[in-house]
């Protein structure tokens, strides 16, 4: 029982941490996407053969960023999924990325322009789940507390 409660606590705390993580590694791939697209254009100028390997070397990356991505969209359809695969705010860029990359793996379960159902009625299912969670760690506590008097 008890260890049942500090897993359940670890878990809460993992989901804290990839509801953080995920944008970031969505920022990284749209970043980095825009940086080669810019490099490629820039060598093309001086050297065409340099500028195609970057080209290749950007289609190989973007290959596995689309499996990336089709794997958050694949998340984000979860129920209880608490956390959102926008772009979070690029330091290095200093801009606001607010459009997601342009992949459909939606599988025709989101419809378009659903930005993962963060409005208030998700807001209020979002505070319903944490008033949940709450009162699933009170009972268990209040178990445990029952075992430690009674045992």
């Amino acid at each position: 029982m008890i260890d049942q409660f500090f897993k359940l606590e670890r878990a809460c705390e993992e989901i804290q941490h990839l509801n953080i993580e995920i944008p970031h590694v969505v920022t990284y791939i749209q970043d980095e996407d825009m940086f080669l697209q810019s490099k490629e254009a820039e060598i093309r100028q001086v050297s065409p053969g340099l500028a195609q390997q970057v080209g290749k070397h950007r289609m190989e990356r973007a290959h596995f960023n689309d499996q990336h991505m089709c794997r958050f969209w694949k998340l984000a359809l979860l129920p209880g999924f608490t956390g959102t695969i926008k772009p979070s705010v690029s330091i290095e860029l200093g801009r606001r990325a607010d459009n997601l990359m342009d992949i459909d793996c939606n599988d025709g379960n989101r419809e378009d322009g659903d930005d993962n159902g963060h409005g208030e009625a998700e807001e209020d299912k979002d505070e319903e789940e944490d008033e949940q969670r709450e009162e699933e760690i009170h009972a268990v506590v209040s178990a445990l507390i029952a075992l430690t008097i009674d045992g």
